[in-house]
């Protein structure tokens, strides 16, 4: 096995032939092993393509395999920016343009990160919808451009695409790509989001804040006069000047209208729960645990023992603390239930 490894690192098609003459089934066994890593993995990274041709047309499903940080041979060939092996690799099993690694990029996510346009469009024309993949914060592959300042690599995604909704998608913080473009200073970024005419200037972040906003919150700089230019050229406002006499109206009503989707969820959560405990409590006060007495005591039985039809089974003590919890029960459920439906304004607030 370590002979087909330093062929690898060689990339030396004559020595991995003398290797299969010698041991045909290894690239089987490869398949099967728990190996950190294929050859085909060290072959993708060093830019050996006739050694990964060789291999594929032999085992072409080692393509799929995954070394110990989930990378496929693709995201080290797209890393790397090695055009002709990736070529190959999609063109055995394009669906590994989906797979991500541990940390949640695919190879499209690589091939934007790294500005690999070449590579990144290539991937694009074999599987376009892999590059709607979101990552783990909920970043598209159009804040990963931003974030690694991928100017040309942003301008292929866009015009590719041509999805204002995803344009403007947010993260889990609320951060569109102008958003982040604003905080980094990117000028040039900027400006091609300005022309294109698809970015929404005003939208908000989870804070309730504009690009504008964050401009004018952020260290200053010598961009700053520029950005602010371009972003009022197109409309941007600052949520503070919006409603002069009521300094952060906007955003707290942002804030409330937040609040009010959670509550609704909250409420109909407890609606569920309440209406639970009711109907159970109501079924314990006409069917006690142990049941009812069917028929009177016998007249001559002790007077401890006597008991009447209908009656509970359960002796005093045990029936008295019973009644008590399961009244509290049905009395508190049924109180929010009511609460609920009448929307008494101080439960909303």
């Amino acid at each position: 096995m370590e002979r087909i490894y330093e062929a690898a690192v060689e990339g030396s098609v004559i020595s991995l032939l003398n290797v299969l003459n010698e041991q045909p089934l290894v690239l089987d066994r490869l398949l099967v092993g728990c190996y950190t890593e294929t050859p085909l993995h060290v072959a993708s990274m060093l830019g050996h393509e006739e050694f990964v041709h060789e291999i594929l047309r032999r085992k072409p499903e080692l393509a799929r395999e995954l070394d110990y940080r989930k990378t496929s041979p693709l995201h080290l060939a797209t890393a790397k920016g090695y055009l002709g092996i990736v070529q190959k690799l999609v063109r055995v099993h394009p669906e590994i343009c989906f797979v991500c690694d541990e940390d949640g990029r695919n190879p499209l996510h690589i091939a934007a990160m790294k500005g690999h346009v070449s590579v990144l469009k290539e991937l694009v024309k074999v599987r376009a919808d892999a590059a709607r993949v979101l990552m783990e914060r909920g970043e598209t592959i159009l804040h990963l451009c931003v974030q690694y300042n991928q100017l040309e690599a942003m301008k292929l995604l866009m015009e590719t695409m041509n999805d204002h909704e995803f344009v403007n998608s947010k993260d889990d913080d609320g951060q569109t790509i102008l958003h982040l473009a604003v905080a980094h200073k990117q000028v040039k970024v900027i400006k091609f989001f300005v022309t294109s005419g698809s970015i929404e200037a005003n939208a908000l972040n989870a804070n309730g804040l504009t690009a504008l906003d964050i401009l004018t919150r952020s260290k200053r700089n010598v961009k700053d006069w520029e950005i602010g230019e371009l972003l009022r050229g197109v409309g941007a406002i600052s949520t503070k000047n919006t409603q002069p006499n009521s300094k952060g109206k906007d955003t707290k009503k942002v804030i409330r209208e937040t609040q009010k989707d959670r509550f609704e969820k909250v409420q109909g959560s407890l609606m569920v729960v309440a209406s639970v405990i009711a109907t159970i409590t109501y079924q314990n006060a006409i069917n006690p645990p142990g049941g009812r007495w069917q028929e009177n005591s016998p007249s001559d039985e002790r007077q401890s023992e006597q008991h009447t039809a209908g009656y509970p089974i359960l002796d005093d003590e045990k029936l008295f603390v019973f009644v008590v919890v399961n009244t509290i029960g049905f009395v508190a459920s049924l109180s929010i239930i009511l609460l609920l439906i009448s929307g008494i304004p101080f439960i909303r607030s």
